[in-house]
Formats: structure tokens, sequence, C-alpha cells
């Protein structure tokens, strides 16, 4: 018997399974196979923030409500996971156009209070500006 047809016809739990993998590891996509170089990096504060709100929210549903807000924009491409500050970072032909499209996600989403939001023009060294999130 064949591993998948023991596992039956769905493959749902897969899906689940590689969702969950790249929340914790991160998905880490060679520079060399990204096509597009400009970037969004959310650096999200780990400490200052109450609790409650560390209790109730994740990277991971950051993440999923990113990439939906981007769409065909970019790419979420995992994080960096941290004792004292998380980095997101999503890449895309226009940081600019990335950051708009995800605004409103960072300023509803309580773990994102506080962040730091790196929009660079182009790939590592080029021009970038930052902007720092309310509390």
């Amino acid at each position: 018997m064949r591993w998948s047809d023991a596992l039956g016809s769905s493959s749902l739990w897969v899906a689940d399974a590689m969702k969950w993998l790249t929340g914790l590891l991160g998905n880490r996509t060679p520079p060399a196979l990204r096509p597009k170089e400009q970037a969004l990096i959310i650096e999200l504060d780990g400490v200052a923030l109450p609790a409650h709100v560390y209790a109730e929210n994740d990277t991971s549903t950051l993440e999923d409500l990113l990439q939906d807000a981007i769409g065909e924009l970019g790419t979420c491409d995992g994080g960096e996971h941290g004792p004292e500050s998380s980095r997101i970072f999503i890449y895309g032909a226009d940081a600019e156009a990335l950051y708009r499209a995800a605004s409103g996600v960072l300023a509803a989403y309580p773990l994102a209070a506080g962040a730091l939001v790196t929009i660079r023009q182009g790939p590592p060294g080029s021009s970038q500006r930052e902007i720092r999130l309310p509390l």
C-alpha cells in the first residue's frame, strides 16, 4: 500500500501542515529566485505591548491577513522571530503599493501597534524610508 492510499484522497491536512511549517520556519525564498526586489519589512515589538495582545494575536495570522491584503502585488515571504521583536518580509515590484495595500491590516491588527515599517525601493542597500505605526 502506498502512503498516499493510506491517507485517503483528501490532502487538506497536507496543506494545513505546510501552512503550519511555513509559519514556524518561514518561507525562505533565495534572493536569486525572487522575481521582484522591492520590499516592505515590518518589525513588530515583542515586549512593549500589553500582555493580552501577545496572548490573543500571532504573527502567522498577521502574515495571512497581509498576504490577502496585498494579493498579486507581492509575496509575504515569512519572517524572523526573536525574543524582543519579529520581522515580516514582503516582496514585490512596488514597495509603496505594497504599503498602501497592507496599511489597513497594519492599522487594525493589535500586534502591529508601534511597528516599524521599512519601505525599501529595491534590493538591499537601496533607498528606503521608515514609518513608525502608532501605538
